[in-house]
């Protein structure tokens, strides 16, 4: 019975006249690369400033730019999550969320964090790095270079 409604209704949508769309009310366009980064929500945009504060507070620009390329390039790795917030909240990833600067940090983000955040939205400094510690190159991923205090892996 209910697949026969279905049936039905679907059937009556798609034999309905189309009618010429007011270019006033026409929102459906295309997604290109450029409007990905306004798609991102604003309170990820925010969780991921606050990462930056967290992890890089003590970094120059390029070194928060940095951070930021290791969440937003592990949301395009199939291997991690697919959306920032839960990339950053995957289990011992990252240490602020266990040690509660990343809570802090909801006080204490600068400016300077959404800026890097917002370059990297627009376009990337490194698409492939996946890791970064501090002090020396992780057990993860293949060595790549040092920025400031952080050491980044691919």
């Amino acid at each position: 019975m209910k697949r026969a409604i279905l049936a039905a209704l679907l059937s009556l949508t798609i034999s309905m006249p189309i009618h010429a769309a007011d270019p006033e009310t026409m929102y459906i366009t295309p997604v290109g690369e450029e409007e990905i980064a306004e798609q991102i929500e604003e309170g990820e945009k925010e969780l991921l400033a606050c990462l930056v504060w967290a992890e890089a507070r003590g970094e120059d620009q390029l070194g928060k730019q940095l951070v930021v390329d290791v969440v937003l390039n592990r949301v395009d790795d199939p291997r991690f999550p697919d959306n920032i917030t839960d990339v950053i909240y995957q289990r011992n990833q990252f240490s602020p969320v266990t040690d509660g600067n990343l809570q802090k940090a909801f006080t204490e983000v600068t400016p300077e964090c959404y800026e890097a955040v917002a370059a990297e939205l627009e376009q990337r400094t490194d698409s492939e790095i996946l890791y970064f510690t501090a002090g020396g190159y992780g057990r993860y991923g293949t060595p790549a270079y040092r920025a400031g205090n952080h050491w980044f892996c691919k």
